[in-house]
């Protein structure tokens, strides 16, 4: 009976932790060629939340990258287990250092048009929200 309480009672508790809630703003993707780096802010009111993957809707996922200079040369490295969105903070994904990328596509959105995008976490699950497309050079990307 002990244990069937304690049971009860780590459920309630998880039950108790912050409903996530993510929102994405000044969501936008650079196409530079047949790439294109998604940049967008995410900010988290809930009780933090993991962006797992970016979807170009009808184009494809687009994975997460990290650039950081090291020995004074800037890395670019993909991120497969995604990146924290801090409880109540936020989550930027800008050039030169968090975002996400797709290469080789064969039909890339056009500038000036928008494109539905798609954002997953592990938690809150998936976010659709619309970005502005512009074009952009290799080191905007």
């Amino acid at each position: 009976m002990k244990r069937l309480s304690l049971a009860l009672l780590g459920l309630a508790l998880a039950g108790c932790q912050p409903r996530p809630v993510n929102t994405i703003h000044d969501a936008r993707v650079v196409v530079t060629g047949t790439g294109a780096a998604v940049y967008a802010t995410i900010d988290d009111k809930g009780g933090g939340d993991r962006l797992v993957e970016v979807e170009l809707d009808g184009i494809g996922r687009a994975p997460l990258h990290d650039m950081r200079i090291e020995n004074g040369v800037m890395k670019m490295r993909e991120v497969p287990g995604g990146f924290a969105v801090p409880a109540g903070g936020q989550l930027r994904l800008a050039p030169m250092g968090k975002h996400a990328m797709i290469e080789s596509m064969a039909n890339p959105p056009r500038p000036g048009t928008t494109i539905p995008l798609t954002f997953s976490f592990t938690r809150q699950l998936r976010v659709h929200t619309t970005a502005k497309v512009e074009s952009g050079t290799a080191m905007a990307m």
